[in-house]
Parts: structure tokens; sequence; C-alpha cells
């Protein structure tokens, strides 16, 4: 059975591709690679700024590290945890 008949007899909503546009719905094109990317170079980013405050806060004298430094790497340690687990389950399946 087409998959245009599939889908209209399921109630969805389609329109067939542009002429000379042939779909490929076995193996369709992906951008995972590209947002897989900006997302590691994103949370390369903000590894070092994060780090850069916290070195920055330590090294300066008589400065100790207040709450907020605490919120931001609480913060930033479960955003890291939450991208690399999207970034996981997006490589392996």
């Amino acid at each position: 059975m087409e998959l245009v008949t599939l889908l209209a007899r399921e109630g969805s909503v389609i329109a067939p591709p542009p002429p000379g546009v042939i779909p490929n719905y076995e193996h369709p094109e992906s951008n995972g690679g590209m947002y897989m990317a900006g997302t590691l170079i994103t949370l390369s980013f903000a590894f070092i700024f994060v780090g850069l405050r916290i070195t920055t806060k330590i090294s300066m004298t008589g400065r100790k590290l207040g709450w907020d430094d605490g919120e931001t790497t609480f913060k930033h340690s479960i955003s890291n945890a939450l991208l690399i687990t999207i970034q996981l389950s997006l490589f392996l399946h």
C-alpha cells in the first residue's frame, strides 16, 4: 500500500512532493550531526565559562564562593547531564 494512501486513510493531511522530488521514506536525510555538533560546541563554551568564573572567584584574595556560584554550578551540572543523555539517545538510536 502506498504511504500517501495509508496516511490519508489515517486522517493525516499531507501534500504530494514537489515536481522532480522523489521522497525517501525508508532512509530520510538527517540533520542530527549538525545539531549534535552545535550542542557540543555550546556545552563546551558553557563549561569553559563556568570554570573560569569559579576559578576567578577562588583565586581572588578574600573572596569566597557564594550561593550564586553553587547555584550556577548545580544548574550547569543538571544541564550537562540532560544534554549528554539526549545526545547519547540520539546517537544510539
